[in-house]
C-alpha cells in the first residue's frame, strides 16, 4: 500500500528522485524499483529465452484476377481524386469517405492464395473463451460504475474536449478535413468517430458525457479482444486472457474510458494496424496489404501515432521482400489509398508552423495541479509558466521507468503507476527475455520495436514531468511484452499447470487493476473541487446547488477551468453555475429561484473573498468544508436557507466553518495580493468570448447547452 502524498511544489534544489517522483517518499519509489529489477535480473539469468515464433514468413503467391486488381485500383484512384472536395462536405459525407476507403481491400478480399510455412497453434475451448469473459466483465463494470460516473470530474483540463464534441457535433463537421480543436494544429478531429459526435451530428443519440463515455467503452472493449487474438498468434493461446485483463483494467485504459480527451484512437488504431500485419505475415492477403494504407493515413492523422505508423510499415516492407512482384497491385492500392486518407488534412489540418505548440512550455505540473483542480488561485497557472524548468534528461528517465513507476499527476488520474503490479513484474520479464531473444526471434523484434514507438512522444513533456499521456498507445505493447514474460513463466516455472496458471494470472492483474482505480488512488490523489461539491450532492438536490465560478475577465487562464460544463454533465442531474460579477452577491434573486446551496473552490476564495462576501450579505450562514478521500482537496459550500442541509459524505469528510474559519489554503506566495485586488472582476460582453467560453456561460442544463 503506497503512502499518502501530498501536493508538491518544485524546487530547484530538489534531488533527482523527489524531482522525478514530488510528493512521494524516496524509499517508498527507490524499494519497489529495486525489488522489481531483482526480480527481472533473476529471471533473466535464469529463464531468459522466448518462445519460440508464432508467426512465421511464409512463401506466398497470390493470384489476383485481373478485374478485381482493376477494380481495386480503380477505387482507390477514385477516392484520391475525390478527397480535394471532401472539403465541401459534413459529417456524413466525411464519415462516408472513411469507410470507401477500405473498398479497394473489399475487391481484394477473396483473392486466392497459395501460401507455406506458416504455423499454427491448436488451443483448448477454455483459452478461447478466457479472453472473451475477461472484456464481456470489464465492459459490464464500467458500465456499472464508470459511465456517468464523477472521475470525469478529476481531468479537469480533458473537459476541453468534451466541449468540442459538442461543437463538433453542432456543427456537423469533417472528421476528416477539421482539427479536433481550432488551437491544436496536425490533430484531425477523426477520433470523434470513436467517441460519438458523428452519430449526435445525424441524430443517432443525445450529446452526452454519458454517450461518449460508452462509445469509448465499447471501442476498448474492441481493442482488448483484438489485442488478445494478437497475443495469441504471437505468444500462443493461454496468456491472451492475461494480455486483455492487463490492458483493459490498468489505470491508462482508466482514463481513457472516463475522459473526453481522444486517446482511445491510440489503441483502436495500434491493433488494426497489428491485426491487418498479422494477416499478412500469415497468409501473404492482398486486402490486408491494401487495407494497412488507409490505416496507416487516418493513424498518422493523430501526431503520437506517427511513430507507431512508421514501426509497422518497417516490418510490412520487410515481409514484402519475398512477395513484392506478386502483390504489386495491392500495395500500389495501398499506397494510394494511404494518400487519400491524408489528403483532406493538408488544408485545414497540418501547419508545421504551428507544431511548436507540442514543445511549448504549459507550466509546472504541480502547479497546474493545483489550480486546474480548483485548490489554487487560478494566477498560478501563469506562476508556473514563468521560468521553465524541464531537465531532458528527467523527462527521458521518467519516460522510461513510466511501466514501473510514475510520477502521481492529479488531473490525469494517475497514482504511483499506471499499470497493475503483476503487469508491471511480467512485463519487466517479457523487456527482458526479448532483448536476450532480440537477435534469434523476430516476435522480439516485432514487440520491442512497437514499445520504442509507442513510448517516443513521451520523450517530449509540455510540463517539468514526464507526461505519458502523449504515448497513447503504450498499453498494448505492454501488455503484448508482459504476456511473453507470463508466457516464459508458464514455461519454465510451472508446465504442468500452465492453463490454470494463465487463467489465475488474468484474474489477479484484473482485480489489483480494479483495486488501484477505486481503492488506492482515490486515497492518494486530489479531487476537484467541482467533483467533490458533485459527490456530496442527492440526485433531488441538484436543483437547489450553484456553483461560483471566476468571471470571464479576470484573466486568460480562467477558460481551462470549465466549471460551466462540470456542472452540467458530470454530475447525476445538472447543477446551477453562476460567474462571480463582483462583491454584490444577488442572494435574494437565488433564493426566489430556489437556489440556497452554494459552492465554490478554495481557488475562488482566495483570489476573490467569496465567504467574506456571504457572511456580510446573510448574517448567520451556514458554511461548510467537504473534503475528498485523501484530505487533499476541498471545496467550500453555503447553506442559504433555513432548510437543513447535510452533505452525503462520510462524517470524516466534512464540517461546519464559522464566517472567520475560512483559510486561504495553497496560497501562492509568489503572487502579489496587489495583483488579486487589481484583477478585473466584471464579465466581459459575450460578443467578446470566444465560442469555447459561449458555450460555458450558457445555463446549466443538457438542453439548453
Amino acid at each position: 500500500m503506497p503512502p499518502a502524498g501530498q501536493m508538491p511544489e518544485w524546487r530547484a534544489e530538489a534531488g533527482f528522485w523527489s524531482r522525478l517522483f514530488p510528493g512521494v517518499p524516496e524509499w517508498w519509489v527507490g524499494v519497489r524499483l529495486l525489488a522489481l529489477a531483482v526480480a527481472a535480473c533473476w529471471f533473466a539469468a535464469t529463464c531468459a529465452r522466448l518462445a519460440s515464433p508464432i508467426l512465421t514468413q511464409p512463401r506466398a503467391e497470390a493470384r489476383i484476377p485481373a478485374y478485381r486488381l482493376r477494380a481495386a485500383l480503380a477505387a482507390a484512384l477514385a477516392l484520391l481524386f475525390a478527397a480535394p472536395w471532401l472539403n465541401y462536405t459534413g459529417t456524413a459525407g466525411s464519415l462516408l469517405f472513411v469507410v470507401a476507403l477500405f473498398l479497394p481491400a473489399l475487391f481484394l478480399r477473396s483473392v486466392p492464395i497459395v501460401a507455406t510455412g506458416a504455423t499454427t497453434r491448436r488451443c483448448p475451448d477454455a483459452a478461447l473463451g478466457a479472453p472473451l469473459a475477461v472484456v464481456a466483465v470489464w465492459v459490464a463494470w464500467s458500465l456499472a460504475g464508470e459511465v456517468g460516473g464523477l472521475e470525469a470530474s478529476r481531468a479537469v483540463d480533458q473537459w476541453r474536449a468534451f466541449v468540442d464534441a459538442l461543437l463538433f457535433a453542432a456543427r456537423r463537421g469533417n472528421l476528416l478535413a477539421e482539427r479536433y480543436d481550432t488551437e491544436l494544429s496536425n490533430l484531425a478531429a477523426l477520433p470523434f468517430l470513436f467517441q460519438g459526435p458523428p452519430f449526435w451530428a445525424l441524430g443517432l443519440g443525445e450529446p452526452s458525457l454519458s454517450s461518449l463515455q460508452l462509445h469509448q467503452v465499447l471501442w476498448l472493449a474492441v481493442a482488448g479482444l483484438s489485442l488478445a487474438a494478437i497475443t495469441a498468434s504471437f505468444l500462443g493461446p493461454l496468456p491472451a486472457a492475461f494480455a486483455a485483463a492487463s490492458f483493459l483494467f490498468s489505470p491508462f485504459t482508466h482514463l481513457m474510458a472516463v475522459s473526453a480527451a481522444p486517446f482511445v484512437f491510440g489503441p483502436v488504431m495500434t491493433v488494426a494496424l497489428l491485426l491487418a500485419w498479422r494477416s499478412f505475415a500469415r497468409t501473404a492477403s492482398p486486402a490486408a496489404l491494401a487495407a494497412t494504407g488507409p490505416l496507416a493515413g487516418l493513424a498518422a492523422l493523430y501526431p503520437s501515432m506517427i511513430p507507431i505508423v512508421a514501426a509497422v510499415g518497417l516490418h510490412f516492407l520487410a515481409r514484402l521482400r519475398s512477395t513484392w512482384s506478386a502483390l504489386h497491385g495491392a500495395w500500389v492500392a495501398g499506397a494510394v489509398g494511404l494518400f487519400a486518407a491524408v489528403l483532406p488534412a493538408f488544408s485545414h489540418v497540418f501547419s508545421f508552423a504551428e507544431a511548436r505548440h507540442y514543445l511549448s512550455f504549459h507550466g509546472k505540473a504541480a502547479y497546474l495541479d493545483l489550480a486546474l483542480l480548483g485548490q489554487a488561485s487560478v494566477l498560478l497557472m501563469e506562476e508556473g509558466r514563468t521560468v521553465d524548468i524541464r531537465r531532458a534528461a528527467d523527462i527521458a528517465i521518467g519516460a522510461l521507468l513510466a511501466p514501473f513507476a510514475h510520477s502521481r499527476l492529479h488531473i490525469r488520474i494517475w497514482g504511483d503507476t499506471i499499470f497493475d503490479p503483476l503487469t508491471s513484474l511480467l512485463f519487466a520479464f517479457g523487456l527482458a527475455t526479448s532483448i536476450h531473444s532480440l537477435r534469434r526471434n523476430p516476435n522480439a523484434r516485432t514487440m520491442l520495436g512497437l514499445f520504442v514507438a509507442s513510448l517516443v512522444p513521451s520523450f517530449v513533456s509540455p510540463v517539468d514531468r514526464v507526461d505519458v499521456v502523449h504515448s497513447v498507445a503504450l498499453a498494448i505493447p505492454v501488455a503484448l511484452i508482459a504476456a511473453a514474460g507470463l508466457a516464459n513463466v508458464l514455461d519454465h516455472l510451472m508446465p504442468t499447470l500452465r492453463l490454470p496458471a494463465a487463467l489465475v494470472a488474468a484474474l489477479l492483474s484484473a482485480l489489483s487493476g480494479h483495486w488501484l482505480v477505486h481503492r488506492v488512488n482515490p486515497y492518494i490523489l486530489s479531487a476537484s473541487a467541482t467533483g467533490i461539491a458533485l459527490e456530496s450532492l442527492a440526485p433531488e438536490e441538484a436543483e437547489r446547488a450553484v456553483f461560483l465560478d471566476y468571471p470571464v475577465a479576470f484573466h486568460s487562464d480562467v477558460r481551462w477551468l470549465y466549471v460551466g460544463p462540470m456542472t452540467a454533465y458530470a454530475g447525476r442531474r445538472p447543477v446551477g453555475y453562476w460567474r462571480w460579477q463582483g462583491s454584490a452577491f444577488p442572494v435574494q434573486q437565488f433564493l426566489r429561484d430556489g437556489k440556497d446551496l452554494v459552492f465554490w473552490s478554495p481557488g475562488l476564495e482566495h483570489d476573490l473573498a467569496v465567504s467574506r462576501s456571504l457572511c456580510a450579505q446573510v448574517p448567520g450562514v451556514t458554511l461548510f468544508e467537504l473534503r475528498d478521500p485523501a484530505a487533499l482537496g476541498r471545496v467550500w459550500a453555503a447553506n442559504l436557507s433555513t432548510a437543513r442541509w447535510e452533505p452525503r459524505l462520510e462524517g470524516g469528510r466534512w464540517r461546519l466553518v464559522g464566517c472567520g474559519e475560512v483559510p486561504q489554503s495553497h496560497s501562492p506566495a509568489a503572487i502579489p495580493r496587489s495583483r488579486l485586488n487589481s484583477a478585473e472582476t466584471h464579465a466581459a460582453p459575450a460578443t467578446a468570448r470566444p465560442p469555447h467560453q459561449k458555450l460555458m456561460d450558457t445555463e446549466s442544463s443538457r438542453s439548453r447547452v
